[in-house]
């Protein structure tokens, strides 16, 4: 996908007011759990990336959030979309000077599990994100990258600390579980 210098400096922009969204909302007295930080942004990019093919799909949401909560959906063209936004995140390593390649796929060990599951802080933190996204003026269809961008940069503060490649790990599987999964609210 081609960006123009706008969008992607709207991009830029509103991935920092969603970092610092992110920090708020989890910080605690010891500070900020990284791989949980990292887990909530790979979350909303995945849940955006849901909303954006369910509206353009025309598939009604509101009635599965209603009956079926919490539970698996497949719709093909999340795939789609959902590669657009991997391959948006491995571009963005090399600014970081992170492999691209690697890690993607690795798992995450348990010293470095997030301290709550990525479709479950939807519940909390959906609505404060979309309601920033919307004071940010970023349309729905760049909200996933947006997200992503944001995961990203959370990997390369806090490679000190912890692995990228255990970053990316958590990142990715959190985008995607939250594309696949009927949110809870």
């Amino acid at each position: 996908m081609k960006w123009t210098p706008d969008e992607l400096a709207m991009m830029d922009s509103a991935s920092n007011a969603s970092i610092t969204f992110i920090i708020a909302m989890l910080a605690d007295e010891r500070g900020v759990h990284v791989e949980t930080a990292i887990s909530l942004a790979g979350s909303l990019a995945g849940v955006s990336i849901l909303r954006n093919v369910a509206t353009y799909d025309k598939i009604d949401l509101t009635e599965l959030i209603r009956t079926v909560p919490g539970t698996p959906v497949f719709i093909e063209s999340v795939n789609s979309i959902g590669t657009e936004v991997a391959n948006f995140m491995m571009a963005y390593c090399q600014s970081l000077g992170i492999d691209s390649k690697s890690g993607w796929s690795d798992d995450v060990p348990e010293d470095n599990q997030p301290l709550r599951l990525a479709v479950e802080m939807l519940y909390d933190y959906e609505k404060p994100f979309i309601e920033l996204m919307d004071q940010q003026r970023v349309p729905p269809e760049f909200r996933p990258f947006v997200a992503a961008l944001a995961a990203m940069k959370l990997i390369g503060k806090g490679a000190q600390i912890l692995n990228p490649d255990i970053g990316k790990s958590i990142a990715i599987s959190a985008a995607v579980a939250a594309s696949k999964t009927v949110p809870l609210a």
